[in-house]
């Protein structure tokens, strides 16, 4: 319990958000700990590694579309290898939105056809054909600034499309950048945080055993 306080768990893993370090392309390295629990003549022990493992950087789905087209303002579109960049990047990544209070999480199916500005839908009380900004104006009291962008397909189900700029959504924090993907520098500066020399190691295990998010804390 006290091992998972305030942590990303992935596996056996236990990562700090708090030691965060950017190493490029979208990702951050944080620092953590691989658990287990051992069966001795003295009862059960815990036994606690040192790990440093890549995560996606939370934030603004924004700042990926910024990082892609360089510079953003209103009129921003996306040519077809932006588009497809961009689907590689986000399809499957978990998102929250902004527009309302909930702590619902939702998963990536990839993006609109048709940027924001076209996007329309039948309502279900009125059954009139509503354009899907007017929607976000009127009901969510959010004015959609990008609306030469596609929207977020967050669907559930085929039946049920929810559709939702892109300037509402945020990159949840915790999911997992598959060390494959990473370039020759990330994956340097990487290797220079996790492989360290032994008395090294060792000191950060004990500060990570003992610190106030720490198993024995």
């Amino acid at each position: 319990e006290a091992s998972r306080w305030r942590k990303i768990i992935l596996g056996r893993g236990f990562y700090s958000p708090s030691s965060s370090v950017d190493i490029g392309q979208g990702a951050v390295a944080m620092k953590g700990t691989q658990q287990t629990l051992k069966y001795t003549q003295q009862g059960l022990i815990l036994c606690v590694d040192y790990s440093v493992m890549p995560f996606y950087k939370a934030g603004p789905v924004m700042d990926i579309v910024e990082k892609l087209v360089g510079r953003l303002d209103y009129r921003t579109t996306l040519n077809r290898r932006q588009l497809e960049n961009l689907v590689d990047e986000l399809k499957g990544r978990r998102v929250t939105v902004i527009h309302r209070r909930t702590n619902q999480k939702y998963t990536v199916q990839g993006l609109t056809p048709l940027p924001a500005s076209q996007m329309t839908f039948v309502d279900a009380e009125s059954g009139q054909t509503k354009r899907l900004v007017d929607y976000y104006a009127q009901k969510h009291g959010k004015v959609i600034e990008y609306q030469m962008l596609p929207c977020l397909d967050l669907s559930k189900s085929k039946d049920k499309p929810n559709h939702v700029p892109i300037e509402l959504c945020t990159l949840l924090e915790g999911q997992r950048f598959p060390k494959a993907n990473l370039d020759k520098n990330s994956d340097r500066i990487l290797k220079g945080k996790a492989l360290i020399p032994a008395s090294n190691r060792r000191n950060e295990i004990l500060d990570l055993v003992n610190a106030s998010d720490g198993p024995c804390r």
